[in-house]
This record gives structure tokens, sequence and C-alpha cells, in this order.
């Protein structure tokens, strides 16, 4: 057998800026983890020990061989401006360098594509604990882009079957629209659809940790009442505004069944680990919420619980789309209390009121089990207006609910330039809801345009499309708001040479 002396030479070699390296800020504390993570504080709360506790609280995640690829994980002061945190890939490249006498090639190039989480308003979020959910969030793209699919190639991936992604399309026109639109939009980027997935099906135990004890308006004006030593912020922000649990923030997008209510979903998260999921889809009675209008400014949610087990927790939440925020309602044990109130309370000469019988709010109602299965039910869409009125959930996927566009004219033969006005609007309850995007084009072909310049509208109601030059054009219109979308052509509209 023939023998060679091969000496092997690794030297590191960083394609790309480390972070930070462009912040004013330098880091007041590091961590390097066991597995080669390193922890970075711009935080004065962040210590070399609450890093090391995070990590702890990382590795509580459902994790495999992408744990290895994470690079770094950094927490600043102060707020950003999108979000809590944020994920990002960086290329990352290493020289192999080979001295075997001529037999191999001198050195090679290798490529890996590394993870970066940084979390934000760690001044504020002093404790493992409080960055538990946003650290399971951003762990989730780390998860997903690493086994499931790319920024730009997911239509084809099996999790985007599996979610059955392609009845929304809000989810393929969330690709064509920009940055500044992000607010809105975000929560139909399949990124975040499957971050938030991962929290659910492998976050750790705090990060879905339950929240209990959340009281209605009603509640919390009797509490007030009877405790006037508890400042009544407190009060407001233990109940509208509570922690971020698994049952008061399940999932950052309303409209999609629960992880856990799509069949084979958490089987397909595992498969990547060789491990069985500790819960999986199971036929089981949804919760059923309705609502009345009780006054002009009280309505009284009611739900059909879904069993007798007194272990059930029931969580009413509100979404409001102009504020892009929720709102806890209501938690509570067992199918006996099954009401909450929204709007006014009133007790004497006292009253309190939630702000959120205002605009519009979806409402859903979620049911926990005792071994943390959830299900959901439908949402209920509520346009308040202050007039009495009942109304039963709407199903969102009847042709009664959805967007309509007309025009002033559909086409037309002129010698003088023409003004087209386009109207659209909601057949049902929602029909007038916040337009949030709006993209118009103007071509000499009756083909769709496969690239939209999205911007926010003037109008909520319309748009006027002036038609000068000489030619045959056709109008294309591509209107969404955070529910659903519409688009279409209207044409040809023919300018003759004067």
């Amino acid at each position: 057998m023939l023998k060679r002396l091969v000496k092997i030479v690794i030297i590191l070699a960083v394609l790309l800026p480390w972070p930070g390296t462009a912040l004013a800020q330098q880091p007041l504390a590091r961590w390097l983890a066991p597995e080669g993570i390193e922890y970075i504080s711009y935080s004065q709360t962040w210590t070399k020990q609450k890093l090391s506790a995070l990590h702890d609280e990382l590795k509580q995640n459902t994790h495999g061989s992408e744990l290895a690829y994470l690079e770094s994980v950094s927490i600043y002061p102060h707020s950003d401006n999108f979000a809590n945190g944020t994920y990002e890939q960086v290329d990352r490249a290493w020289i192999l360098s080979i001295q075997a006498n001529g037999f191999l090639p001198p050195s090679h190039l290798y490529r890996t594509r590394m993870g970066q989480i940084s979390l934000y308003n760690g001044d504020q979020r002093d404790s493992p604990e409080a960055m538990a959910r946003t650290l399971a969030h951003e762990y989730g793209h780390h998860f997903t882009y690493f086994h499931f699919f790319d920024r730009k190639h997911w239509r084809n991936s099996e999790y985007y079957l599996l979610r059955d992604l392609g009845q929304y399309p809000l989810v393929d026109d969330y690709a064509s629209m920009g940055v500044e639109l992000y607010k809105d939009y975000w929560a139909w980027d399949v990124g975040e659809i499957a971050a938030e997935d991962y929290v659910q099906l492998m976050g750790s135990p705090t990060a879905r940790q339950l929240v209990t004890g959340v009281m209605d308006i009603r509640g919390m004006l009797s509490y007030s009442l009877a405790n006037p030593g508890v400042p009544e912020s407190r009060i407001w922000t233990d109940n509208l505004q509570p922690t971020r649990g698994g049952n008061t923030y399940p999932h950052g997008n309303i409209f999609l069944p629960l992880p856990l209510e799509t069949p084979g979903l958490a089987e397909y998260f595992y498969s990547y680990l060789d491990q069985e999921p500790l819960l999986t889809f199971r036929e089981v009675r949804a919760p059923e919420l309705s609502y009345t209008q009780t006054a002009p400014d009280q309505y009284l949610f009611t739900w059909q619980p879904v069993s007798s087990d007194a272990n059930i927790l029931y969580t009413l939440m509100a979404y409001d789309e102009q504020r892009n925020s929720w709102s806890a309602i209501k938690t509570v044990r067992g199918p006996d209390d099954n009401e909450a109130l929204v709007g006014t309370a009133r007790e004497g000469r006292y009253s309190w009121s939630d702000n959120i019988a205002q605009g519009t709010k979806h409402f859903r109602i979620y049911a926990t089990y005792p071994d943390g299965y959830m299900s959901s039910s439908p949402v209920v869409s509520v346009r308040f207006s202050g007039e009495p009125t009942t109304k039963e959930p709407i199903d969102r996927n009847s042709e009664d609910y959805s967007l309509s566009v007309s025009a002033s004219q559909t086409e037309t033969r002129s010698q003088a330039p023409i003004a087209v006005e386009l109207n659209w609007h909601w057949r049902t309850l929602m029909d007038s809801p916040l337009l949030l995007a709006q993209a118009i084009a103007v071509t000499d072909s009756p083909e769709t345009p496969d690239i939209w310049d999205w911007q926010q509208p003037e109008d909520l109601n319309t748009t006027t499309v002036d038609l000068e030059q000489p030619g045959t054009w056709y109008i294309h219109y591509h209107l969404a708001n955070d529910q659903e979308t519409a688009r279409g052509t209207f044409g040809p509209y023919i300018i003759e040479e004067q």
C-alpha cells in the first residue's frame, strides 16, 4: 500500500465583517458557550452570568444539528424599528491548506452560512424569562431556514404544501412588497409563519408558558374598586397587555389554523431530529364564538366550551388590524364562565372602557388542554359602529366575504385623454376596511405584470388613473389589506392620435 505523509493546516478566513463592527457602541459583556456560540451584550443589565443563563434558555428549545451553525446572540439596550428580535444569515469561509507533496491541491476554499440572532429592549427585558418568547421565535428562523427552505425557494417546499399556504394570497403577495410594508404584513411572510409554528411545536417551556388570571373590562373595574391600593396602570398592563405566553400570543397570524390544528405538521418539524413530537394533530371539537351588542358601547362575547373538563383553559384574544397589535380579553378555566365583556363596563358611578370596541377588530377564542394541545374558534371580525347589531361569525371562505373592484370605464376608444376611476368595497361586515397597500400598473399588454410597485393609498376607497398618451393601454390593479387581496385588469383603452 502506498503511504504518503499528508499535513493539513486549516486557516480561518472571515470574508464578511463580524456583527457590530460598524456600531458606535462597544460590547459591555461577552460570553462564549461551549458549543461555540458567542453571546454579546450592549446592555448594562446583561452581564456574563445572564448571558450564560440565556444560553441555558436557548438550549431548552428543541434543537438538532443546526445549533452548530448558530454563530452569535446579541442583546441591544433599546428597541428596533420593526421587531423585538431579528435573525440573519451571513456567509463564512475558511481555507483548508494541504501539504501532500503534490498529491492533492495545495488548498481548498470552504463556505458555509452561519446564523446570527439579535434581541432588543435589553434594558427593559432584563432576564432570560423575559427574552424567552422572542429567543424561541428567532431560533425558529434558524431551525426552519436550515432545514426547510431558504428565503427565495419556499413555494415548492414540503412545509409550504403541508401548511396549505397556497390558499392564502397574501403569503405570495408579501414576497413582492417592500420593507416599508413589513409592519403591516409581516404575519404573512412564510418565514415568520414557520418561526411562529416552531415556537408552539418546539419552543422552550418558558416560551410557551401559559398566562392565567386575565380579566375582562368588567372584572378589571370590579377588582380595582375592591382593591384601591393596586395602581390602575398595573391592572391595565397585567390584563389587556399581559406577557406573550402560549395562550395569550399563540401565533403571530390570527387567520391561520394553529400548528397543532394542521395534520402532519408536528411530525414534519420533528422528522429533522429523528424524534417523535410530544403533541400532534387530533380530532377535537373547536370552541364556538359569537357576540351580542348589549348597549351602544357594550358587546358580550360568549363561547361554547369544547367539553366539561374543568382544567381546559379558555383565552379570548382580540387583534387590531390598524395598530397590528394584540389584546388579551379574558382567561378562564372550565366550562362554567363562558362570557366576556368588551367595550365599557359600569359599576355605580364608575365606568371603564377598554378602547377595544373601536374600528375593526378580529376575535378568536383558544382552548388549551391540560397536556398543552390547543384548538381554536374561527375568527370573528367585528366592525364597531355604535349601532345596535348582532352578527354571527363570518365565514371568510364564502363568496360574500371578498373585495370587489369596479371601474368607471372598463374599455373605451377616444381621441382625448381619459381618466378611469377605480372603486373597491367589501360586500359584508368589512364594508370599508383599512386598505394597506395598492399597486396600479398601466401597460400596453393584457398580461399581468410580474413585478408590482406597492404604495400606501391616499384614498381608502378609490383611485384615478389618467391615460393621456396615444396607444392601446391596460390598467392592472392589485389591492391588499391584512385579510384578502384582489387583482385584475381593465381595458383595452384606446387613445387615438388627434
